[in-house]
């Protein structure tokens, strides 16, 4: 059976450590196949070590982080979840606790941030647009609209709460939810091309956020639950 080492240094391949001797036992893995840029990373890789390597044969699941935890508590599937960001994942502390997962190590390992963010134009032109109490004040400097992420990703609960709990969605912004990542980044790069306001969610590190310089919307004090990314193994697969 496919086993995992902790404790090891490379990050992308944080699932790949497995003996030799165990190679030829490695048979069937499934693994989560996010949809966002560091996940399609993190699993293309760890996929290719995982068959070119030790002769895996790995199926990918397509799944977010809220679906992927949910399916691992219903189902035991995926065998790995290879990216799950769990500071808005309520289920993700009580399926370690019980043992149903176990982490494994921080994919990122420098860490990541993710938070609100506006154009450093906009900023630039209205300093008070840095804190989350200027945009509440001036929701039309905006675009009296906030970017929301695509339904399943745990930054949507997130966001949607912390805009109800700050007053945002009584300012008049609306919250928008977006289809998929790719339409949240084509509408940062759209806002750049024509310095049209924006105000939303985005993460990092991501090609994005180092071709469009945004600032982090100050949110004032909070507090930080859980690490950002974590890859994780199902439990039921451990012998």
């Amino acid at each position: 059976m496919f086993k995992i080492s902790t404790g090891i240094g490379c990050v992308f391949a944080a699932a790949i450590t497995v003996s030799v001797a165990q190679a030829n036992e490695c048979g069937e893995v499934s693994i989560m196949q996010g949809d966002w840029g560091s996940a399609q990373i993190v699993t293309a890789v760890s996929k290719f070590l995982m068959e070119e390597g030790y002769g895996c044969e790995v199926t990918t699941v397509p799944l977010s982080s809220n679906p992927a935890l949910a399916s691992v508590s219903e189902t035991g599937e995926p065998d790995i979840l290879t990216e799950i960001w769990t500071n808005g994942a309520p289920a993700y502390e009580g399926l370690v606790e019980s043992g149903a997962i176990i982490p494994v190590t921080e994919v990122l390992s420098d860490g990541g941030v993710e938070g609100f963010f506006v154009p450093n134009y906009l900023v630039e032109k209205h300093p008070e647009l840095a804190t989350l109490e200027g945009i509440t004040a001036n929701p039309e400097l905006v675009g009296n609209r906030f970017h929301n992420c695509p339904e399943g990703w745990t930054c949507l609960n997130v966001s949607t709460n912390l805009l109800k709990a700050g007053g945002l969605i009584d300012a008049g912004i609306d919250n928008f939810v977006h289809g998929s990542g790719e339409t949240l980044a084509a509408s940062i790069a759209s806002a750049y091309e024509n310095k049209e306001p924006w105000f939303g969610f985005y993460w990092g590190p991501t090609s994005v956020l180092g071709k469009y310089p945004m600032t982090l919307v100050e949110m004032g004090e909070h507090k930080q639950m859980y690490g950002p990314a974590t890859v994780l193994q199902n439990a039921r697969r451990l012998p």
